[in-house]
């Protein structure tokens, strides 16, 4: 196709939570409309904590779920996934549109903790 362009949009969707309490897991939904080729993920935390990040995809995050794309111990904060590739440890696979769910285990907080994913 002469002259067509293809354009890349990047959206940021901001995600916040608060852990109180050791052993717990926060799960934070969110929206991946139709056409979307990657989804990153950054987390920025606060206070004195140690919380890993993994990613759910459309399939639900029930426990054995085959959306469960995966998940980094206090180590990393940020990945990506994309059909033909993801960072270390994660699965690469269509990203369908639906709900995905970034699942955040709460290892230690010792204060309120202020999560911000996006």
């Amino acid at each position: 196709m002469r002259g067509a362009s293809r354009r890349t949009v990047d959206r940021t969707i901001e995600l916040r939570a608060t852990a109180v309490g050791i052993g717990q897991y926060l799960y934070l939904p969110f929206q991946v409309p139709d056409g979307v080729n990657r989804v990153a993920v950054s987390m920025h935390r606060s206070g004195e904590a140690s919380v890993g990040i993994g990613l759910f995809d459309h399939r639900g995050p029930d426990h054995g779920s085959p959306g469960f794309r995966g998940v980094y111990g206090d180590e990393v904060s940020a990945f990506f996934v994309a059909a033909d590739r993801a960072s270390r440890g994660f699965r690469p696979g269509r990203i369908e549109p639906g709900t995905w769910t970034i699942v955040v285990p709460v290892f230690r907080a010792l204060i309120p903790v202020r999560l911000a994913v996006t």
